[in-house]
């Protein structure tokens, strides 16, 4: 009786953490706080640390449901468009995987409320193909980022799957929040950046061809 109750316990704790925290950081206009110029502002005086600094705050931002692509900008913005989107490719891997285990762990039902009606379809599709699907709301930033990984966790997908669908979709998001956004704030628009833009988005739609065919040729095997 007591383990049964302890296996509740975890997650409705750790739920209600959560809740709590979202409930806050909504209606206490905490997220006018949180723009890309507060952001920038915190970030500049750290000098050499910035990318230690931004991982680290990135990732404790992704686990209370604040939007990633605020802290993808920014970083595109102080940072070189490269390094910036480096970084911002670091942070979505890194904190996709914790995210993804916190919700696993401790079973957090109550993420599929947030999804209304769409939370049998998100779960229907994870089921029947979850690279796939997992690649292609990553990449078209249908639901977000936080929302995806809580409820994948609790989803039946592979673990495999869901690392290979997120290492490959996020790739745009980071061309976009990264790297175009950045461009047009800063005006810094040349020749090269506009090449690299087309050079990086046909790598990824040939990446995503290999590695689906792979993944399709291992699902017939």
């Amino acid at each position: 009786m007591k383990q049964g109750f302890k296996k509740i316990l975890k997650p409705v704790l750790v739920f209600s953490l959560l809740f709590i925290l979202i409930y806050i950081y909504k209606h206490f206009g905490i997220s006018q706080i949180l723009t890309k110029e507060n952001i920038a502002l915190y970030l500049k005086p750290y000098g050499k640390l910035i990318p230690i600094v931004y991982l680290c705050v990135f990732v404790i931002a992704m686990v209370f449901y604040i939007p990633a692509s605020i802290f993808l900008i920014t970083i595109g913005t102080i940072l070189p468009p490269f390094y910036g989107s480096l970084f911002g490719l670091m942070g979505c891997y890194i904190s996709s995987i914790i995210l993804f285990f916190i919700a696993r762990k401790f079973n957090l039902k109550g993420i599929e409320k947030k999804f209304g009606n769409k939370w049998q379809t998100f779960n229907q599709k994870i089921q029947q193909d979850g690279f796939l699907y997992m690649t292609l709301i990553r990449a078209t930033s249908v639901f977000s980022f936080s929302m995806i990984c809580y409820a994948s966790g609790i989803t039946s997908i592979k673990t495999k799957d869901y690392i290979k669908g997120t290492i490959i979709g996020v790739i745009p998001q980071i061309i976009i929040y990264c790297y175009i956004i950045p461009i047009f704030l800063t005006g810094s628009f040349s020749l090269e950046k506009i090449l690299n833009i087309i050079l990086f988005s046909i790598t990824w739609i040939i990446l995503f061809g290999v590695t689906y065919l792979i993944h399709e040729k291992n699902k017939l095997s």
